[in-house]
């Protein structure tokens, strides 16, 4: 027979669960630079990890372990494995672990979502969910309340790096704050549908208006279209709980409605229709280029991807030459904007395809309950369907952070324990369990327990220390920032680069520092230091460069030029700014060479074709220049040095 587990580690699941819907969306510290994602990803990652700790407990206790039997387990771990394999056949296997810096979706970054969202279903039951989906109301609630009071011109957190208009309350971004309303709006209209009482209702709806009245507050359009989503699916659960005609009424209703929205939507991304703004948007376009990036790199790496957190590496390799025009030179694209197609171009088939699996599987549970479940049952389903479905439109324009990511991992286990809970699947460890009922048994049973709580205790404690390794350099990086001397700064960044030697933004910070020391020669040895860490960034050897321009180091600002080149191939304007270097640097062929690729790339800049003139002058192609001159003066005709040089001609 079967021994169970104390009912202490049953409630600690629990517990974690519930603390980590409420704090992963509200946790934030403004002492670091990444005062939103990282302090939030070692949250969702310290609690996986007591999780997994518990699940060590229960399996010592019981002697098996209970793993899901559903296909949305299948495809969660499926997706876990591929991310491992991924993770190891990546170029920088530390990237893939953690992710991109400020995005932390990482191979652990994945793994611990699963782990929470096996939690949900291990451990709640529909009337557990209506507490976990409280704890999450609880979370954004602070959230849509931190985001009203900035639209009031209040901040009490006063974030340095927050513009003064900007709604970006405890998420970091008013696209991921509108994403969050939209996700808690029909979360909270369901709640105020079941209220019992007068005064529940009008609470719930209260907070229903708080949530759309930020979500309108921030601004970013996703919001909206993902509420919209969210609207159509609650109502679909509300009509399916009529009878007979008014049932079929508003299903067809709900049908056209439902087509005719749709038709319009994609009209609109093709500037056609009512809703034609929403291909006219400059953020459209720009994610138009990260969308086709991400396709030529799962063209390229189509089975394990450029590498789990490596978008922006590719971003340069594989981005189109309309990207590098528009774009700005150092504005690089470190997601796809799209989170599918971000994982397919990052981890390939091996983690695309069982992600899309996994959502394949909860929307199809979500689907049947819809058809089967009855009553408040039918609606609470509706509820939850609605926020998932608003998390699945603005992934398709947007990207995973932890607390969007945790929203929807969270609200899948919850659907799959509403729709029908999954199937479990026992494997007997070879142990064995306790045999019998009787003293021995149980004496047994709790000698076990005692000791994995004691190791499992111990090695929570020991992984805590690689766990909040990223959060502590950050700290030490943020404290840099705010150091009052030279050398405390250094002392500070010195600290955050031990604790995190692969991260080229400290390297960065501590050129920067030295720069302002006016130590140069120490500020271009950091400079390279953060180019070794990644060979693709720009703006540590431009910077280099730039630096070296200015301490007339010819020789080595040319060295970091070509390093630059190296990382951006197809920028005009690094071309550009090469040329005239070279230009007022003795070499005017290579200029001239450099120019001419500049303005074929783009030719709309009057100031490339002066600078192109003066160097064909220089390698004494003189009707060359005077054509480079008179095209400037098209662009501007009033531009008085390019009249000044024209006339220098003759």
């Amino acid at each position: 027979m079967a021994s169970a587990a104390p009912p202490w580690v049953d409630d600690a699941s629990t517990r974690i669960v519930l603390a980590s819907a409420v704090l992963v969306p509200v946790v934030l510290w403004t002492d670091a630079p990444n005062a939103f994602q990282l302090p939030k990803a070692t949250v969702l990652t310290l609690a996986a990890a007591a999780l997994l700790v518990l699940g060590a407990v229960r399996a010592v206790s019981t002697g098996n372990v209970v793993l899901p039997r559903h296909p949305a387990a299948i495809a969660a771990g499926t997706l876990v494995v591929g991310a491992c394999v991924s993770t190891l056949v990546s170029d920088e296997p530390i990237i893939g672990v953690l992710g991109a810096y400020g995005r932390y979706a990482g191979l652990i970054g994945y793994a611990s979502l699963a782990v929470i969202a096996w939690a949900v279903v291990r451990r709640f039951d529909a009337t557990g969910v209506q507490r976990l989906t409280r704890a999450v109301l609880l979370g954004l609630g602070i959230s849509a309340g931190y985001g009203l009071a900035q639209m009031l011109g209040v901040d009490p957190v006063e974030y340095r790096g927050r513009g003064s208009d900007d709604i970006i309350s405890t998420l970091g971004n008013s696209n991921l704050v509108a994403a969050a309303m939209a996700i808690g709006a029909p979360l909270a209209a369901t709640e105020a549908i079941l209220a019992t009482s007068s005064r529940a209702r009008i609470g719930w709806s209260a907070l229903t208006v708080l949530f759309v009245v930020v979500l309108v507050g921030s601004g970013a359009l996703q919001g909206p279209v993902a509420l919209v989503g969210a609207g159509a699916v609650l109502a679909l659960a509300l009509i399916l709980r009529l009878d007979g005609r008014s049932r079929r009424r508003g299903l067809r209703a709900w049908w056209i409605a439902t087509a005719t929205g749709l038709v319009t939507a994609v009209l609109g991304l093709f500037e056609v229709g009512p809703l034609g703004f929403i291909g006219r948007q400059s953020t459209l376009t720009t994610r138009r280029y990260d969308w086709e990036a991400a396709l030529a790199m799962f063209a390229a790496e189509p089975v394990t991807g450029v590498g789990l957190g490596r978008f922006g590496t590719g971003y340069r390799i594989h981005r189109s030459a309309e990207a590098a025009v528009e774009r700005p030179l150092l504005s690089l694209a470190d997601t796809a904007h799209d989170v599918p197609l971000n994982l397919l171009a990052e981890g390939g088939v091996l983690v695309g395809v069982p992600y899309l699996a996994f959502v394949g599987a909860v929307g199809w549970a979500l689907a049947r309950g819809l058809r089967t479940l009855h009553g408040p049952r039918l609606v609470q389903l509706g509820g939850l369907g609605a926020a998932w479905t608003a998390y699945q439109v603005q992934s398709l324009v947007s990207f995973d952070v932890p607390a969007l990511a945790l929203l929807h991992w969270i609200l899948a286990g919850a659907i799959l324990v509403v729709a029908g809970p999954p199937g479990e699947l026992r494997i007997a460890l070879p142990l064995g369990a306790p045999a019998g009922t009787g003293a021995k048994a149980r004496s047994v049973a709790r000698r076990r327990t005692r000791t994995a709580s004691v190791v499992g205790g111990v090695m929570l404690l020991i992984v805590a220390v690689p766990i909040t390794r990223p959060l502590r350099a950050d700290l030490a990086a943020g404290a840099a920032t705010e150091s009052r001397t030279i050398d405390a700064a250094l002392a500070q960044i010195s600290d955050a680069r031990a604790l995190a030697p692969w991260e080229p933004s400290y390297p960065m910070l501590e050129a920067r520092i030295h720069q302002q020391a006016g130590d140069l020669g120490a500020a271009l040895a950091a400079f390279a230091d953060a180019a070794d860490e990644d060979p693709s960034a720009l703006d540590a050897p431009l910077s280099a460069a730039r630096l070296a321009t200015q301490d007339d180091a010819t020789a080595v600002a040319r060295e970091r030029y070509d390093d630059a080149l190296r990382a951006e191939a197809l920028a005009p304007l690094l071309k550009a700014e090469i040329g005239e270097f070279e230009l007022l640097h003795g070499d005017p062929e290579r200029a001239v060479t450099l120019l001419e690729e500049a303005v074929a790339r783009d030719p709309r800049q009057a100031d490339w074709w002066i600078v192109l003139g003066s160097a064909r002058r220089e390698v004494g192609d003189r009707s060359g220049a005077r054509a480079a001159l008179e095209r400037a003066l098209e662009l501007e005709p009033g531009s008085e040095l390019a009249a000044e040089r024209l006339r220098a001609l003759g």
